[in-house]
Protein backbone atom coordinates (compact mmCIF):
# COMPACT_ATOMS: atom_id res chain seq x y z
CA UNK A 1 0.00 0.00 0.00
CA UNK A 2 2.80 2.33 0.71
CA UNK A 3 5.85 3.32 -1.24
CA UNK A 4 8.52 1.13 -2.74
CA UNK A 5 9.13 -2.27 -1.20
CA UNK A 6 12.18 -4.53 -1.45
CA UNK A 7 11.96 -7.21 -4.08
CA UNK A 8 11.50 -10.89 -3.39
CA UNK A 9 12.87 -14.08 -4.82
CA UNK A 10 9.37 -14.74 -6.10
CA UNK A 11 9.95 -12.27 -8.89
CA UNK A 12 8.24 -9.01 -7.90
CA UNK A 13 8.41 -6.12 -5.49
CA UNK A 14 5.61 -5.38 -3.10
CA UNK A 15 4.14 -2.15 -1.88
CA UNK A 16 4.79 -0.04 -4.98
CA UNK A 17 1.64 2.00 -5.24
CA UNK A 18 -1.63 0.53 -4.01
CA UNK A 19 -0.40 -2.71 -2.43
CA UNK A 20 1.09 -4.10 -5.63
CA UNK A 21 3.52 -3.09 -8.32
CA UNK A 22 2.07 -1.58 -11.45
CA UNK A 23 2.48 -2.77 -15.01
CA UNK A 24 3.49 -6.06 -16.51
CA UNK A 25 6.30 -7.92 -14.78
CA UNK A 26 9.14 -9.54 -16.75
CA UNK A 27 9.68 -13.23 -16.14
CA UNK A 28 12.07 -14.08 -13.30
CA UNK A 29 15.59 -14.56 -14.60
CA UNK A 30 15.14 -12.26 -17.58
CA UNK A 31 18.63 -11.19 -18.61
CA UNK A 32 17.76 -7.65 -19.62
CA UNK A 33 15.41 -5.08 -18.06
CA UNK A 34 12.78 -3.80 -20.50
CA UNK A 35 13.93 -0.72 -22.37
CA UNK A 36 10.95 1.27 -21.12
CA UNK A 37 11.05 0.00 -17.54
CA UNK A 38 11.63 2.70 -14.94
CA UNK A 39 13.54 5.95 -15.26
CA UNK A 40 15.53 6.05 -18.51
CA UNK A 41 18.83 6.55 -16.68
CA UNK A 42 18.33 3.95 -13.97
CA UNK A 43 19.84 0.96 -15.77
CA UNK A 44 22.81 2.99 -16.95
CA UNK A 45 23.46 4.27 -13.45
CA UNK A 46 23.32 0.75 -12.01
CA UNK A 47 25.81 -0.49 -14.59
CA UNK A 48 28.07 2.50 -14.02
CA UNK A 49 28.17 1.52 -10.36
CA UNK A 50 29.44 -1.91 -11.34
CA UNK A 51 26.10 -3.59 -10.70
CA UNK A 52 24.44 -5.96 -13.17
CA UNK A 53 20.67 -5.52 -13.50
CA UNK A 54 18.92 -8.70 -14.62
CA UNK A 55 15.21 -7.88 -14.49
CA UNK A 56 12.79 -5.13 -13.63
CA UNK A 57 10.90 -6.31 -10.54
CA UNK A 58 8.63 -3.40 -9.79
CA UNK A 59 7.92 0.26 -10.16
CA UNK A 60 6.03 2.46 -7.72
CA UNK A 61 5.50 5.90 -6.29
CA UNK A 62 9.06 6.29 -5.05
CA UNK A 63 11.17 4.55 -7.66
CA UNK A 64 12.09 1.29 -9.37
CA UNK A 65 13.40 -2.08 -8.17
CA UNK A 66 15.71 -4.27 -10.25
CA UNK A 67 16.98 -7.76 -9.62
CA UNK A 68 20.76 -7.71 -9.67
CA UNK A 69 23.34 -10.45 -9.95
CA UNK A 70 24.68 -12.21 -6.86
CA UNK A 71 21.37 -12.39 -4.99
CA UNK A 72 20.93 -8.63 -4.67
CA UNK A 73 18.28 -6.08 -5.62
CA UNK A 74 18.79 -2.43 -6.47
CA UNK A 75 16.24 0.23 -5.55
CA UNK A 76 16.63 3.34 -7.70
CA UNK A 77 14.82 6.18 -5.96
CA UNK A 78 13.00 8.75 -8.09
CA UNK A 79 11.17 10.78 -5.43
CA UNK A 80 13.99 13.17 -4.62
CA UNK A 81 15.25 11.08 -1.72
CA UNK A 82 18.78 12.03 -0.73
CA UNK A 83 21.58 9.65 0.14
CA UNK A 84 21.38 10.88 3.75
CA UNK A 85 17.69 9.95 3.90
CA UNK A 86 18.39 6.53 2.39
CA UNK A 87 21.09 5.97 5.01
CA UNK A 88 18.57 6.88 7.73
CA UNK A 89 16.34 4.05 6.50
CA UNK A 90 19.36 1.74 6.30
CA UNK A 91 20.12 2.50 9.96
CA UNK A 92 16.53 1.59 10.83
CA UNK A 93 16.84 -1.72 8.99
CA UNK A 94 20.04 -2.48 10.90
CA UNK A 95 18.21 -1.73 14.14
CA UNK A 96 15.37 -3.96 12.97
CA UNK A 97 17.73 -6.84 12.20
CA UNK A 98 18.92 -6.77 15.80
CA UNK A 99 15.37 -7.63 16.97
CA UNK A 100 15.89 -11.25 15.87
CA UNK A 101 12.43 -11.62 14.43
CA UNK A 102 11.40 -15.11 13.28
CA UNK A 103 11.32 -13.95 9.65
CA UNK A 104 13.60 -12.00 7.35
CA UNK A 105 13.51 -8.22 6.96
CA UNK A 106 15.31 -6.02 4.42
CA UNK A 107 19.07 -6.10 4.72
CA UNK A 108 20.73 -3.08 3.07
CA UNK A 109 24.20 -3.72 1.68
CA UNK A 110 25.06 -0.24 0.44
CA UNK A 111 23.68 3.20 -0.35
CA UNK A 112 25.19 4.80 -3.43
CA UNK A 113 24.66 7.98 -5.41
CA UNK A 114 25.51 8.82 -9.01
CA UNK A 115 24.26 11.40 -11.52
CA UNK A 116 21.68 12.68 -9.08
CA UNK A 117 20.12 9.25 -8.45
CA UNK A 118 20.25 7.41 -5.12
CA UNK A 119 20.46 3.62 -5.17
CA UNK A 120 19.95 1.28 -2.23
CA UNK A 121 21.40 -2.20 -2.67
CA UNK A 122 19.79 -4.93 -0.58
CA UNK A 123 19.85 -8.69 -0.34
CA UNK A 124 16.93 -10.34 -2.13
CA UNK A 125 14.44 -11.79 0.31
CA UNK A 126 13.13 -15.37 -0.02
CA UNK A 127 9.51 -16.36 -0.47
CA UNK A 128 6.48 -15.16 -2.36
CA UNK A 129 3.89 -12.57 -1.29
CA UNK A 130 1.02 -13.98 0.75
CA UNK A 131 -1.31 -12.41 -1.81
CA UNK A 132 0.07 -14.77 -4.46
CA UNK A 133 0.55 -17.91 -2.37
CA UNK A 134 -2.93 -19.36 -2.96
CA UNK A 135 -3.58 -20.01 0.73
CA UNK A 136 -7.09 -20.13 2.14
CA UNK A 137 -8.53 -17.42 4.37
CA UNK A 138 -7.76 -19.24 7.64
CA UNK A 139 -4.09 -19.66 6.74
CA UNK A 140 -3.92 -16.09 5.48
CA UNK A 141 -5.43 -14.71 8.69
CA UNK A 142 -3.01 -16.81 10.74
CA UNK A 143 -0.04 -15.39 8.82
CA UNK A 144 -1.18 -11.82 9.50
CA UNK A 145 -1.66 -12.51 13.21
CA UNK A 146 1.74 -14.22 13.35
CA UNK A 147 3.45 -11.12 11.97
CA UNK A 148 1.65 -8.75 14.34
CA UNK A 149 2.41 -11.01 17.29
CA UNK A 150 6.11 -11.14 16.41
CA UNK A 151 6.37 -7.35 16.23
CA UNK A 152 4.78 -7.21 19.67
CA UNK A 153 8.07 -8.55 21.08
CA UNK A 154 10.26 -5.81 19.61
CA UNK A 155 11.79 -2.79 21.31
CA UNK A 156 11.99 0.30 19.11
CA UNK A 157 15.22 2.25 19.16
CA UNK A 158 16.36 5.73 18.13
CA UNK A 159 16.47 4.86 14.43
CA UNK A 160 12.75 3.99 14.49
CA UNK A 161 11.95 7.30 16.19
CA UNK A 162 14.01 9.15 13.57
CA UNK A 163 11.81 8.01 10.67
CA UNK A 164 9.43 10.41 8.93
CA UNK A 165 5.91 9.24 8.07
CA UNK A 166 3.82 9.50 4.91
CA UNK A 167 6.49 11.36 2.98
CA UNK A 168 6.96 14.16 5.48
CA UNK A 169 10.42 15.65 5.95
CA UNK A 170 10.64 15.67 9.75
CA UNK A 171 10.59 12.55 11.92
CA UNK A 172 7.15 11.59 13.21
CA UNK A 173 8.39 11.86 16.81
CA UNK A 174 10.02 15.29 16.38
CA UNK A 175 8.87 17.52 19.26
CA UNK A 176 6.85 14.77 20.95
CA UNK A 177 7.49 12.61 23.98
CA UNK A 178 4.77 10.00 23.53
CA UNK A 179 3.28 7.90 20.76
CA UNK A 180 -0.31 9.20 21.14
CA UNK A 181 0.95 12.78 20.91
CA UNK A 182 3.05 12.09 17.83
CA UNK A 183 0.26 10.22 16.06
CA UNK A 184 -2.36 12.84 16.95
CA UNK A 185 -0.16 15.59 15.52
CA UNK A 186 0.28 13.64 12.27
CA UNK A 187 -3.48 13.07 11.99
CA UNK A 188 -4.18 16.76 12.55
CA UNK A 189 -1.65 17.83 9.90
CA UNK A 190 -2.88 15.37 7.31
CA UNK A 191 -6.58 16.01 7.96
CA UNK A 192 -6.01 19.73 7.63
CA UNK A 193 -4.17 19.23 4.34
CA UNK A 194 -7.06 17.11 3.05
CA UNK A 195 -9.88 19.46 4.04
CA UNK A 196 -11.10 20.05 0.48
CA UNK A 197 -11.36 16.35 -0.30
CA UNK A 198 -13.03 15.60 3.04
CA UNK A 199 -15.56 18.43 2.63
CA UNK A 200 -18.56 16.68 1.12
CA UNK A 201 -17.53 13.15 2.10
CA UNK A 202 -17.88 14.02 5.79
CA UNK A 203 -20.52 16.73 5.45
CA UNK A 204 -23.10 14.96 7.62
CA UNK A 205 -20.83 14.32 10.60
CA UNK A 206 -21.94 16.31 13.63
CA UNK A 207 -21.27 15.79 17.31
CA UNK A 208 -24.16 14.29 19.30
CA UNK A 209 -25.72 16.69 21.77
CA UNK A 210 -23.84 16.21 25.01
CA UNK A 211 -21.14 14.07 23.42
CA UNK A 212 -17.61 14.69 24.58
CA UNK A 213 -15.96 14.31 21.19
CA UNK A 214 -15.15 10.63 21.61
CA UNK A 215 -13.37 10.75 24.94
CA UNK A 216 -13.14 7.85 27.36
CA UNK A 217 -16.76 8.31 28.51
CA UNK A 218 -18.28 8.32 25.03
CA UNK A 219 -20.40 5.29 25.86
CA UNK A 220 -20.62 1.72 24.57
CA UNK A 221 -19.70 0.81 21.02
CA UNK A 222 -22.82 -0.09 19.06
CA UNK A 223 -23.54 -1.95 15.85
CA UNK A 224 -20.40 -4.05 15.61
CA UNK A 225 -21.91 -6.43 13.09
CA UNK A 226 -20.22 -7.45 9.89
CA UNK A 227 -22.83 -5.94 7.62
CA UNK A 228 -22.71 -2.37 8.90
CA UNK A 229 -21.92 0.59 6.64
CA UNK A 230 -20.76 -1.18 3.53
CA UNK A 231 -22.54 1.07 1.06
CA UNK A 232 -21.04 3.69 -1.24
CA UNK A 233 -19.49 6.83 0.18
CA UNK A 234 -21.44 10.02 -0.40
CA UNK A 235 -19.27 12.65 -1.99
CA UNK A 236 -16.20 10.43 -2.29
CA UNK A 237 -16.31 10.15 -6.04
CA UNK A 238 -14.03 11.79 -8.57
CA UNK A 239 -13.20 15.34 -7.70
CA UNK A 240 -15.29 15.50 -4.53
CA UNK A 241 -14.85 18.96 -3.14
CA UNK A 242 -12.04 19.80 -5.55
CA UNK A 243 -12.14 23.27 -7.02
CA UNK A 244 -15.70 23.96 -5.84
CA UNK A 245 -17.63 25.42 -2.93
CA UNK A 246 -17.90 22.40 -0.65
CA UNK A 247 -20.76 23.93 1.29
CA UNK A 248 -22.96 24.28 -1.79
CA UNK A 249 -24.18 20.67 -1.69
CA UNK A 250 -23.83 20.03 2.03
CA UNK A 251 -26.15 22.59 3.57
CA UNK A 252 -23.21 24.63 4.81
CA UNK A 253 -22.24 22.05 7.44
CA UNK A 254 -19.22 20.55 5.68
CA UNK A 255 -16.68 22.31 7.87
CA UNK A 256 -18.48 21.29 11.06
CA UNK A 257 -18.68 17.74 9.73
CA UNK A 258 -15.01 17.13 9.16
CA UNK A 259 -14.06 19.12 12.24
CA UNK A 260 -16.33 16.88 14.35
CA UNK A 261 -14.68 13.73 12.97
CA UNK A 262 -11.19 15.14 13.54
CA UNK A 263 -12.06 16.29 17.07
CA UNK A 264 -13.46 12.86 17.91
CA UNK A 265 -10.37 11.03 16.66
CA UNK A 266 -7.96 13.41 18.41
CA UNK A 267 -9.87 13.09 21.69
CA UNK A 268 -9.73 9.30 21.48
CA UNK A 269 -6.00 9.29 20.68
CA UNK A 270 -5.17 11.67 23.52
CA UNK A 271 -7.21 9.55 25.92
CA UNK A 272 -5.15 6.44 25.17
CA UNK A 273 -3.13 5.32 28.19
CA UNK A 274 0.61 5.93 28.05
CA UNK A 275 2.39 2.60 28.19
CA UNK A 276 4.92 1.98 30.92
CA UNK A 277 6.74 -0.49 28.69
CA UNK A 278 8.99 0.16 25.70
CA UNK A 279 7.63 1.40 22.40
CA UNK A 280 7.36 -1.36 19.80
CA UNK A 281 8.51 -1.31 16.20
CA UNK A 282 5.48 -0.42 14.09
CA UNK A 283 5.47 -1.53 10.46
CA UNK A 284 2.40 0.46 9.46
CA UNK A 285 1.57 -1.42 6.26
CA UNK A 286 1.08 -5.12 7.07
CA UNK A 287 -0.84 -6.34 4.03
CA UNK A 288 -0.68 -9.64 2.09
CA UNK A 289 1.68 -8.33 -0.65
CA UNK A 290 4.21 -7.39 2.07
CA UNK A 291 4.18 -10.73 3.91
CA UNK A 292 6.42 -13.36 2.34
CA UNK A 293 5.71 -17.07 2.75
CA UNK A 294 7.44 -20.25 1.63
CA UNK A 295 5.99 -23.20 -0.26
CA UNK A 296 4.49 -24.56 2.98
CA UNK A 297 2.79 -21.26 3.82
CA UNK A 298 5.21 -20.34 6.61
CA UNK A 299 6.00 -16.65 7.07
CA UNK A 300 9.60 -16.09 5.98
CA UNK A 301 9.79 -12.33 5.45
CA UNK A 302 8.22 -8.92 5.91
CA UNK A 303 9.04 -6.13 3.50
CA UNK A 304 8.01 -2.60 2.47
CA UNK A 305 8.97 -0.76 5.62
CA UNK A 306 9.00 3.03 5.72
CA UNK A 307 5.55 4.23 4.62
CA UNK A 308 4.37 4.57 8.21
CA UNK A 309 7.07 2.67 10.09
CA UNK A 310 7.98 4.13 13.47
CA UNK A 311 8.16 3.49 17.21
CA UNK A 312 4.72 3.08 18.76
CA UNK A 313 1.94 0.75 19.84
CA UNK A 314 1.66 -2.75 18.39
CA UNK A 315 -2.13 -2.35 18.53
CA UNK A 316 -1.81 0.12 15.65
CA UNK A 317 -0.41 -2.66 13.45
CA UNK A 318 -3.13 -5.02 14.69
CA UNK A 319 -5.84 -2.49 13.81
CA UNK A 320 -4.59 -1.64 10.34
CA UNK A 321 -3.54 -5.16 9.35
CA UNK A 322 -7.10 -6.38 9.99
CA UNK A 323 -8.40 -3.90 7.43
CA UNK A 324 -5.61 -4.38 4.91
CA UNK A 325 -6.13 -8.14 4.49
CA UNK A 326 -8.83 -7.50 1.90
CA UNK A 327 -9.62 -3.86 1.22
CA UNK A 328 -11.85 -3.97 -1.85
CA UNK A 329 -13.16 -7.52 -2.38
CA UNK A 330 -16.74 -8.69 -1.81
CA UNK A 331 -15.68 -10.48 1.41
CA UNK A 332 -13.60 -7.58 2.72
CA UNK A 333 -15.84 -6.70 5.64
CA UNK A 334 -16.03 -10.30 6.81
CA UNK A 335 -12.24 -10.67 6.80
CA UNK A 336 -11.91 -7.37 8.64
CA UNK A 337 -14.36 -8.40 11.34
CA UNK A 338 -12.80 -11.84 11.79
CA UNK A 339 -9.34 -10.34 12.23
CA UNK A 340 -10.56 -7.61 14.59
CA UNK A 341 -12.14 -10.31 16.76
CA UNK A 342 -8.88 -12.28 16.72
CA UNK A 343 -6.75 -9.25 17.57
CA UNK A 344 -9.04 -8.60 20.53
CA UNK A 345 -9.43 -12.17 21.72
CA UNK A 346 -5.93 -13.48 21.04
CA UNK A 347 -3.79 -10.39 21.60
CA UNK A 348 -6.01 -8.69 24.16
CA UNK A 349 -6.37 -5.33 22.42
CA UNK A 350 -9.66 -3.55 23.21
CA UNK A 351 -11.87 -3.17 20.18
CA UNK A 352 -12.29 0.54 20.92
CA UNK A 353 -8.51 0.99 20.72
CA UNK A 354 -8.33 -0.85 17.41
CA UNK A 355 -11.14 1.26 15.94
CA UNK A 356 -9.50 4.45 17.21
CA UNK A 357 -6.23 3.60 15.51
CA UNK A 358 -7.99 2.68 12.27
CA UNK A 359 -9.88 5.99 12.32
CA UNK A 360 -6.58 7.80 12.86
CA UNK A 361 -5.07 5.94 9.91
CA UNK A 362 -8.10 6.81 7.74
CA UNK A 363 -7.79 10.54 8.41
CA UNK A 364 -4.00 10.54 8.04
CA UNK A 365 -3.76 8.61 4.78
CA UNK A 366 -7.04 9.26 2.93
CA UNK A 367 -5.46 11.73 0.51
CA UNK A 368 -1.96 10.26 0.41
CA UNK A 369 -2.44 8.96 -3.14
CA UNK A 370 -4.75 11.68 -4.45
CA UNK A 371 -5.17 15.12 -2.91
CA UNK A 372 -8.56 15.35 -4.65
CA UNK A 373 -9.88 12.22 -2.94
CA UNK A 374 -10.84 10.63 -6.24
CA UNK A 375 -9.36 7.16 -5.70
CA UNK A 376 -10.34 3.92 -4.06
CA UNK A 377 -8.15 4.42 -1.00
CA UNK A 378 -9.95 7.65 -0.11
CA UNK A 379 -13.33 5.93 -0.44
CA UNK A 380 -12.09 3.05 1.74
CA UNK A 381 -10.98 5.47 4.46
CA UNK A 382 -14.22 7.46 4.44
CA UNK A 383 -16.33 4.29 4.40
CA UNK A 384 -14.64 3.25 7.62
CA UNK A 385 -15.25 6.63 9.23
CA UNK A 386 -18.94 6.30 8.32
CA UNK A 387 -19.45 2.93 10.01
CA UNK A 388 -22.11 3.31 12.71
CA UNK A 389 -19.93 1.82 15.45
CA UNK A 390 -17.07 4.17 14.55
CA UNK A 391 -19.36 7.19 14.56
CA UNK A 392 -20.72 6.10 17.94
CA UNK A 393 -17.18 5.69 19.26
CA UNK A 394 -16.27 9.20 18.11
CA UNK A 395 -19.39 10.73 19.61
CA UNK A 396 -20.93 11.69 16.26
CA UNK A 397 -24.51 11.88 15.01
CA UNK A 398 -25.77 9.98 11.99
CA UNK A 399 -24.97 11.07 8.45
CA UNK A 400 -27.61 12.85 6.38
Amino acid sequence: MGGLGPATAGGRAAGAGEAAVGGEQPPPGSEEPPADGGPPTAVGVLRAMGLRPLALLGQGMEGTVYRLADGLVGKVWSNGRTAAEARRFAAFHAELAAQRLPFATPEPVAVRERDGLVVTVERELPGVPLSEAGLGPAAGHAAVVEVVTALRTTTAGPAARALPALGEAAPLWAGHSSWPEALAALVERRATAGRTAFARALSGATARPGANGGGPDAGPVADAGVGAATGPVAGAGAGAGAGSDPGADAGGDWRAGQDAVLAGVLARLRALPTSDGPARVVHGDICPPNILVDNDGRVVGLLDWGFLSTAGDNAFDAATAAGFFDMYGPEARGHDEALLVTMTGQLGYPRETLLTYRAAYALATATVYSSAGDDGHFAWCVNFLQRPEVRELLGLGMTH
